[in-house]
Order: structure tokens, then C-alpha cells, then sequence
């Protein structure tokens, strides 16, 4: 038993340090909380989408399989194109930030016009019909794209100097350990509600 703890031990001990470094950092600490929620965020509208997709708007496989193709595609977009954006207009790297965020917030709040009764009579508008989900995919590409690209390049201000490799394997595990918060909730919510 012993001879299998030594190498977790090993393995665990870098990554404590790096955490107990990371903590100490007020800046690093806000952020990974700050990207820890968004990924999740934008992990939990994936997921959404796809689920919604599927039950509300009986969307065939190969659609929703073109629908991740097309917000992949746009997100490759995205990346190339928010440098662009921003150097015209003058923004940032954290205005660039808020700006993906704000665009981003436009997706659930419009998939939740449907509530509006006025909207709902008219039968399009609030994601009501198969087609609306493409521009949505388009916007969740491109804005995905710019915030990936943008969040890990501030995040890279905030390591200290020859740290980089230990700081970015936090980052990946913030970025990806969230990942199931917002989509277990959704599930769950679901599966009691129907």
C-alpha cells in the first residue's frame, strides 16, 4: 500500500503548492473564482443548448451535430476576429472581456422571450423555432472564441515569472473542472421538473 502512495504523494505536492501560491495572490485567486464561473457558464449554455435543442425543439441528430459544428466554426472565427475588433475600437483586454460577457449574456436572455406571452403568440422569437438556434450558435462561437482567447492571455499577466507551467495547469483544471456545475444543476432541474 505504501509503495502506491509515494507517487500520488509526489504528484499531489507540486499541485498543492500551487494552489497555496495561487491563493496567496490576490489577483491570480479572483480570477481563476471569476473564470471557474464563467466556464461554467458557457459550458452550462452548451449543454442547454443541446438539450433544449433536442426535447423542446425535436431537432434531429444531424442538426444538432451541425449546430456544434457551426459554434466550433465560429469560435475559431471568434479568436482571429476579436483582435481585430478590439485594436479598431480601442479596447482593452478586460474591455474586450466584458464585452464577450455582455454579448454572451445575450443568449439566454433571448431564449427566454418565449415567457413573454406576446412573443410566444407569435411563434419565432425566444427560441421557438429550429432555425433561431443557429444565429445563437453563431454569437455562443464567436463569443466563446474571443473570451477563451482573451481570459488566457490576461491570465498570463497575473503568473509569476517561471511559474507558467504549474499556474496554466490550474487555469486547465479551473477551466475544465467547472464544467459540470451549471449542467448538473440544469440536469437536475429537469429531471425534477420535467
Amino acid at each position: 500500500m505504501a509503495v502506491l502512495d509515494a507517487p500520488l504523494q509526489v504528484r499531489l505536492g507540486p499541485a498543492w503548492k500551487t494552489v497555496k501560491v495561487a491563493a496567496r495572490l490576490r489577483q491570480v485567486a479572483t480570477f481563476l473564482a471569476a473564470w471557474f464561473l464563467l466556464s461554467d457558464a458557457v459550458a452550462t449554455v452548451s449543454g442547454t443548448a443541446i438539450l433544449f435543442a433536442k426535447t423542446e425543439l425535436h431537432m434531429a441528430t444531424e442538426l444538432i451535430a451541425l449546430t456544434s459544428i457551426t459554434a466550433t466554426v465560429s469560435g475559431i472565427v471568434g479568436a482571429f476576429t476579436w483582435p481585430i475588433v478590439s485594436r479598431k475600437l480601442g479596447l482593452q483586454p478586460r474591455q474586450t472581456i466584458i464585452a464577450c460577457i455582455v454579448l454572451f449574456e445575450m443568449i439566454p436572455l433571448y431564449g427566454l422571450l418565449e415567457y413573454i406571452p406576446a412573443i410566444r403568440r407569435l411563434g419565432v422569437i425566444g427560441l421557438q423555432q429550429t432555425w433561431e438556434i443557429f444565429p445563437l450558435a453563431i454569437v455562443h462561437g464567436v463569443v466563446s472564441g474571443g473570451l477563451s482567447s482573451y481570459c488566457r492571455s490576461f491570465y498570463a499577466v497575473l503568473i509569476p515569472p517561471r511559474h507558467e507551467a504549474a499556474f496554466y495547469a490550474l487555469y486547465a483544471f479551473t477551466d475544465k473542472g467547472s464544467s459540470v456545475i451549471g449542467p448538473a444543476i440544469v440536469g437536475r432541474t429537469v429531471d425534477a421538473t420535467g
